[in-house]
């Protein structure tokens, strides 16, 4: 107390108070000017498009400049405006052989599943098999529910399709060989999740709830999940590289995936598919919200359902993106238009859709890379350019970047500050700062090597650049504040 007394009546001294706001003002504008630098180095600014008619002749070129940014192997896009289609492939379906992608080439969806998932469950309530507002507890066996906790005896489909069921996200790092026979079922990896640390409400993603209603639609329709995907979805519209079993497509047509670390990932399984089993091409993709939104698989109804959200509801982090979440669609109002929109991320790929209803005009993107975040919020903003909307949310990922720059330059500088003290022989003379300095330096230890070591970190995948800089900075702190420490306590060892 005597120390903060001394040091609160030392700043009445106008000499002292005045060094120290001319210090604090030298170290902002270091701070800054660093800042403005990496923003120079780092920073890819998102052209603007005039017209619709250029949107198309910009993505080619921003699309190859942003591959080779990212590291990032193969994307396959289609670009659609009303029934116009283009369709594009950039890049290697298995770059360890250089094989190129095709329109042929299959990828894994990811959470684009739930979109599908979504529809099917609104075909059945269309056709009277199932209610919205039905409770678990009266769709499933007695057998199922005593295994489970009991607050989720009376969720309803309406909560699970909303994530807003109070359901764990799940085990996303449950993967099985292709032919893995060992490889759990459906039902046991649902008991096993449900009895896992939950939320305690509100909105959650959770793909557990999206597997679950694949277990329901196997409980309600004696054919089955998969067998009501190929007859309302994907038989009817023609999609005939999609599906949610290996067994139907060709494995030479198979991307291999590439995780945010640039590794090759072999083909895997889970044991669910509602939330992220997937397989398909953007042009499959396409055929798909094509026919959603032209009434083709379920009536303007239950698209209307599909599309409706509580603007009362948060959603977290996704908030920053999106307005609010339907029925396994993220929905953003853009003025008289409204976009909707799903992620679809899992190791080794990534895919995404947006769609803008007004214009009806999107694009489906599929890639083999974790690290294709930044290229899709350039896609979704070109297109909102091209058709004078306001910017989506998802721009936010170049506003992380920026954030994420200025804490490089900070990281860099107090490193910068330890060295420049090491040059002038000063030391650590007080207890506490030794403490202070080695608490840092475990914790900056300890994020360092849970990177190096291949821990997967959601920030990691959204701005892949950005972030590895960030740990390089820290790694760069990190041998400062080792090296400050130690050289102090020779001194103090010596004297």
């Amino acid at each position: 107390m005597s120390m903060i007394r001394r040091y609160l009546e030392s700043l009445l001294d106008d000499e002292v108070f005045m060094r120290i706001i001319k210090n604090i003002i030298i170290h902002l504008g270091i701070i800054i000017s660093m800042s403005l630098l990496l923003i120079l180095f780092l920073y890819h600014p998102i052209p603007t498009v005039d017209h619709i008619d250029l949107y198309e002749d910009q993505i080619d070129a921003q699309i190859v400049e942003m591959m080779e940014r990212y590291d990032i192997p193969g994307v396959q896009l289609t670009l659609f405006d009303h029934e116009e289609q283009v369709h594009k492939t950039f890049g290697y379906k298995d770059f360890n052989n250089m094989d190129l992608i095709d329109d042929q080439t299959v990828f894994r969806a990811q959470s684009l599943s739930k979109t599908v998932t979504a529809v099917l469950i609104l075909k059945m309530v269309e056709n009277n098999q199932i209610d919205l507002d039905a409770q678990l507890k009266d769709l499933v066996s007695e057998s199922f529910i005593s295994k489970i906790p009991d607050i989720f005896h009376d969720v309803t489909i309406h909560q699970i399709l909303k994530h807003e069921a109070y359901m764990p996200l799940g085990d996303f790092n449950r993967m099985f060989a292709i032919n893995d026979q060992s490889m759990m079922s459906l039902e046991e990896a649902l008991i096993y999740d449900l009895n896992q640390k939950r939320p305690n409400g509100g909105y959650f993603y959770s793909n557990v709830g999206y597997n679950l209603l694949e277990y329901i639609i196997n409980q309600v329709d004696e054919d089955g999940y998969e067998h009501l995907a190929k007859t309302y979805v994907f038989e009817p519209l023609e999609m005939m590289h999609t599906s949610f079993s290996y067994d139907d497509i060709d494995l030479d047509d198979l991307a291999f995936g590439y995780d945010q670390y640039k590794n090759r990932i072999d083909h895997y399984r889970y044991p669910e598919l509602g939330s992220g089993g997937l397989l398909s091409t953007s042009s499959d993709y396409y055929k798909f919200l094509y026919g959603l939104i032209h009434g083709e698989i379920i009536d303007n109804e239950h698209i209307d359902l599909l599309l409706t959200f509580d603007p009362d509801i948060s959603l977290g982090g996704y908030g920053l993106a999106f307005d609010g979440y339907g029925y396994g669609v993220f929905v953003e109002s853009m003025g008289e238009s409204v976009t909707f929109a799903h992620g679809g991320q899992g190791l080794g790929f990534m895919a995404f859709y947006h769609i803008d209803l007004k214009n009806q005009s999107g694009y489906v993107v599929m890639s083999n890379s974790q690290r294709t975040y930044p290229l899709i919020s350039m896609l979704s903003t070109m297109l909102n350019d091209a058709y004078d909307l306001d910017a989506p949310g998802i721009k936010n990922i170049h506003t992380l970047m920026i954030i994420f720059e200025v804490l490089i330059a900070m990281t860099l500088y107090c490193a910068g500050l330890l060295i420049f003290k090491m040059i002038k022989k000063k030391q650590i003379n007080k207890l506490l700062y030794y403490i202070l300095f080695l608490a840092f330096w475990v914790l900056t230890a300890y994020f360092i090597i849970y990177f190096l070591t291949g821990n997967y970190m959601f920030i990691h995948v959204l701005i892949p650049i950005h972030f590895e800089y960030l740990v390089y900075a820290l790694l760069i702190l990190n041998l400062s504040i080792g090296s400050f420490v130690s050289l102090s306590l020779l001194k103090k060892l010596r004297k």
